[in-house]
Order: C-alpha cells, then sequence, then structure tokens
C-alpha cells in the first residue's frame, strides 16, 4: 500500500490503514505463517515479486487461495506531535476469485476513520485491485479531513514565534494505475483532485492578511507519471531489498485546479540484513515543487524526518535522509536506534549541508502479526528545538 502525503493527516491515516491490511490474513496462509518467529526473513520466491505480501510464501503449496469474500472489523490507537493521542475504526472488505493465483494479493476495500485529542478528523476509503494476474495495480484513495494545525512561516529560518493555529478542511481523491514491466518494476499515471478550504485563522496573523498563497480555500488537479521500484521480500518490515518510487506531477488551471505548479519527488529506501536479523535500513527523499504552491502543498520536512514537527519547516523544495538499525531484543521484542538530517529551501540548488537540522532518536518494536513481521512501534526522537514522541503501527519507512 502507498503511503501518500497530501494532508497532513496521512501518516497517522495510513499507518492505521496498514494495520487493518496486515491483520487479514486468509487461514491457509496463516496456518503456514504463524510458526515463523517474529522478523524471520522469509524464503525468496523466485517466481512472484517479492512484495506480494504473505501469499508468496505459499505459492508453490497452494497455488490457488480460498475464493470469495472476507470482512474485518478493526479498532486502533495512536499518538504523534501533530495529533497528540487518537483513535479510530475502520471495516476492511478484500476478495479473490476461484481462478485468482495466491501470490496474487487479494481485491482490498478499506474504508476507515479517526479522531484525535486536537479534534482532528479523518475519513479515507483507499481501494487497492490487483488485476490480470497481478501485472495491473488500481489504487484510489479518496478522503475528507477536518484538521486543526499549526503554520509559522516558509523557509528554513521561519521563527518558532510566528506559530499561528488554523484549520484545514479538505475533501481529496488521488487514483493511481501502474503496469508491470518487470518482475519488480511498474509503471503508470497517478492524479490528484482536491477542493480545500482554510478557516479558524488567527487575527492579524499572516493567514488572515492573506499575505500567502492558499490562505482562503482553492482547487488542485494534477497528473503525472510515476515510476516504482520494489525488490523487498515484505513490504512492512523488510530484511533485504530496495524501494524507489519517481514521480513527476502538473497542476494546471485547464484541468479545472486554481492553482499551476508541478510536483517532482524521488524516494530511495534501501534495507541491509548484516547478522542474522540485524538490519541497516536507509532512506533519501527529495521534493521540488516550483510555481504557484499554496502552502499546504510546500514539502514539509517533519513529514519523513522524526524529531521535527510536520509543520515546522516549509519550502518549495525538501531534502532529508535518515538511517535506522534494527536490531532483536527478545521474542516479539525488538528495539532501533535512528538518526537523520534534512534542509527546506525554495529551490534544490538552495539546500546547504551546513543548515541540515539533525535529528536521532531510538524506539522499541513490538510484532503484534509475527508471520507478517507487522510491528507497533514507540520512538523516541530529538530534534534541533524539541523531543517527539510517537506510538504508530508500521515502520517509520
Amino acid at each position: 500500500m502507498r503511503m501518500p502525503n497530501v494532508t497532513p493527516t496521512r501518516r497517522s491515516l495510513w499507518g492505521v490503514a496498514g494495520l487493518f491490511l496486515t491483520l487479514w490474513t486468509p487461514p491457509p496462509i496463516r496456518a503456514q505463517a504463524d510458526a515463523a518467529p517474529a522478523h524471520a526473513p522469509e524464503p525468496a520466491a523466485e517466481s512472484v515479486p517479492a512484495a506480494d505480501g504473505a501469499a508468496a510464501r505459499v505459492a508453490a503449496d497452494d497455488s490457488r487461495a480460498k475464493a470469495g469474500w472476507r470482512w474485518a472489523l478493526l479498532p486502533a490507537i495512536f499518538s504523534t506531535p501533530e495529533t497528540g493521542v487518537g483513535g479510530g475504526a475502520g471495516l476492511l472488505l478484500t476478495h479473490r476469485s476461484g481462478e485468482q493465483s495466491a501470490a496474487t494479493p487479494p481485491q482490498a476495500l478499506p474504508v476507515f476513520g479517526l479522531y484525535t485529542e486536537k479534534g482532528q478528523t479523518s475519513i479515507a476509503f483507499a481501494p487497492e485491485l490487483h488485476l490480470h494476474g497481478g501485472d495491473w495495480t488500481v489504487e484510489l484513495e479518496a478522503s475528507y479531513v477536518d484538521f486543526p494545525s499549526r503554520f509559522y512561516g516558509v523557509g528554513r529560518d521561519a521563527p518558532r514565534e510566528a506559530e499561528e493555529s488554523y484549520t484545514l478542511e479538505a475533501t481529496a481523491a488521488e487514483p493511481v494505475v501502474l503496469r508491470r514491466i518487470l518482475s519488480h518494476l511498474r509503471v503508470g499515471l497517478a492524479a490528484e483532485l482536491q477542493a480545500f478550504r482554510i478557516r479558524e485563522t488567527e487575527p492579524f496573523g499572516l493567514l488572515e492578511s492573506g499575505a500567502v498563497l492558499g490562505h482562503d480555500r482553492g482547487r488542485l488537479a494534477g497528473i503525472g507519471p510515476v515510476l516504482r521500484w520494489d525488490s523487498r521480500e515484505n513490504r512492512f518490515y523488510p530484511a533485504r531489498g530496495s524501494w524507489l518510487q519517481l514521480s513527476a506531477r502538473a497542476y494546471r488551471d485547464w484541468l479545472g485546479g486554481d492553482y499551476v505548479y508541478e510536483s517532482y519527488a524521488a524516494d530511495l529506501r534501501t534495507y541491509r540484513s548484516v547478522a542474522g536479523r540485524h538490519i541497516i535500513a536507509f532512506q533519501i527523499l527529495a521534493i521540488d515543487r516550483p510555481g504557484r504552491v499554496p502552502f499546504g502543498q510546500l514539502a514539509r520536512l517533519g513529514r519523513s524526518l522524526r524529531g521535527v514537527f510536520e509543520e515546522r519547516y516549509v519550502d518549495h523544495a525538501a531534502l532529508m535522509g535518515q538511517i535506522e538499525y534494527r536490531f532483536p531484543i527478545w521474542r516479539r521484542f525488538s528495539g532501533v536506534c535512528f538518526a537523520g538530517a534534512g534542509d527546506v529551501a525554495p529551490r534544490p540548488h538552495a539546500w546547504r549541508l551546513d543548515r541540515m537540522r539533525p535529528t536521532a532518536g531510538a524506539g522499541l518494536r513490538f510484532a503484534i502479526n509475527p508471520a507478517e513481521r507487522m510491528n507497533v512501534r514507540f520512538d523516541f526522537a530529538v530534534g534541533d528545538e524539541e523531543t517527539q514522541i510517537y506510538f504508530q503501527f508500521l515502520e517509520a519507512f
């Protein structure tokens, strides 16, 4: 399942979505997978894409998974600096046809809602369909958010004292269509349609004054190509392989939007097992959004970098990198140590290594589904201004 980055709630929202998809496993798969130890490396499946999940492990023995509809109703709880403590519930419908191979993920139709102690609401419907034996993937995220947040200004030097509050209300749809070209490579098109409104701004603030682009309301409409490489042997807690996504999207008024700009992103994540269940994970992310970009769509340093409040540093371009050491502790418990740094600037050529914002921290993991290697995580991160605590589902990257 992809991790979109349109509105501030998506990091928490998609962590919960990952929980819903992970906890559902067809009985034939679960019976064999439950015997696997937590975080144990999975055997390679040469004849199917490694990212296809648990079904790949038993495709050779069970070429046809159980057909029909299945459903699961699941609660969730989480906490991030941006949301405080939040909770929600989701309904997941999955379906397999009688001719569908166990190597192909089921059709997934999740719908879920979240509410936080800061009065933030998220509702989303996120189907993921795998057609023609998995050669075609169709994803859609349709969501509504009502999200009180903060704004500090634009740029790496935005002062903390400039903080002001506002509420984002947005309805969005992001369809993605991908075609498998090689075993691990998919290419296709992605689009975005969004209508947003900014309300409850502070009197005499920058947003209230109208000096910031996107301070009131508007529409976004964009489309462009996407390339995705996924050689991970597990989509939730990989021990080896890489995940790369390159995307470019043009937002235009003739598509129905109010803002004209481009969005380019390169996200590389790689994983290496160095000794048994000891893993080194690395990510580098670069974003560039030239043009007339509303402030809510500017690149955010804290969207991926733990230890930085998500809205704290925003600009047209962002560059960040992080490394994480993952190690076993005891039974279902494991730990991590991580460090990262990043910068924002008006354009990529203005990034400066000497202005990178450093972060570091450590965390504890508990495997709630050892067969799928799906964890609940508790992270403590230290940034250049404050410390942050995270309690979420799924890994940070």
